[in-house]
């Protein structure tokens, strides 16, 4: 149960930090895969936290960042016109 809570818990904070900047998330998952290469010893744990970082990682990049999800909404405003 611990190692599925810690599995959300890095999930979420690649999210959150990956939602600020494209650059704070390329760090977050490089000291993510820096804490997995070194802190953990067992084949299994080490595929499902690396498994945990490629789809948080994927699921932000396809998402995009605040900034631009904001720019997306501006030009769809400027677009439609509706205000």
């Amino acid at each position: 149960m611990k190692i599925l809570i810690f599995q959300i818990a890095l999930f979420l904070l690649i999210t959150f930090i990956g939602y600020v900047s494209r650059l704070r998330l390329n760090i977050i998952t490089f000291i993510a895969v820096i804490f997995t290469f070194f802190m953990v010893k067992t084949l299994p744990l080490v595929l499902l936290q690396f498994a945990t970082i490629i789809l948080a990682y994927l699921f932000v990049n396809k998402r995009g960042t605040l900034d631009e999800i904001q720019k997306k909404v501006d030009e769809h405003n400027k677009r439609n016109k509706y205000y």
